[in-house]
């Protein structure tokens, strides 16, 4: 009778520890860091907000692959609205593309391909992010790559899924 009782008290408790949310999250993204077009794989690492990192690849040029791959470190806060926040980000983006006027150091030969070019752009953004209940999301923002020439403004948005 004892252990019943402690069983039912102890049912009735919420246990806090445990994080619901759905951290992870693939999108198709247009700008921002990806340049063009990419796929991106997101990770919040603390639940809805705080840090957070992404990966992808996608390609910087549409009529033939160009290799884009963003990796970028974020800080998601949460805004008034519901389901919607703000990402600050920093990253750097890899990319082998030919359009020199657009990178932020003098091009290295790609090991064991004379012709070939690979540059790292530092990229900072700005994103807004809306979430949806059955677990859609929606990315606007403004990016800024840093180039020899100067910043190069960049606007994106991309659809993603949470899982």
């Amino acid at each position: 009778m004892r252990h019943l009782l402690l069983l039912i008290l102890f049912n009735n408790f919420k246990i806090f520890a445990q994080d619901t949310s759905r951290r992870n999250e693939v999108f198709i993204e247009f700008g921002n860091h990806s340049l063009t077009t990419a796929v991106n794989y997101h990770r919040q690492l603390f639940g809805e907000k705080g840090l957070g990192i992404r990966t992808g690849i996608g390609s910087y040029s549409y009529s033939h692959f160009k290799p884009v791959v963003p990796v970028v470190i974020n800080y998601r806060f949460k805004l008034l609205r519901k389901a919607s926040y703000l990402d600050a980000s920093a990253g750097i983006t890899w990319t082998n593309a030919d359009d020199v006027s657009l990178y932020a150091s003098k091009p290295k030969p790609a090991l064991g391909v004379p012709k070939q070019q690979r540059y790292f752009l530092p990229i900072l953004s700005i994103v807004w992010v809306r979430q949806t209940k059955d677990n859609w999301s929606y990315r606007f923002g403004f990016s800024d790559v840093f180039t020899v020439a100067g910043g190069l403004p960049y606007i994106g948005f991309s659809i993603g899924r949470k899982f």
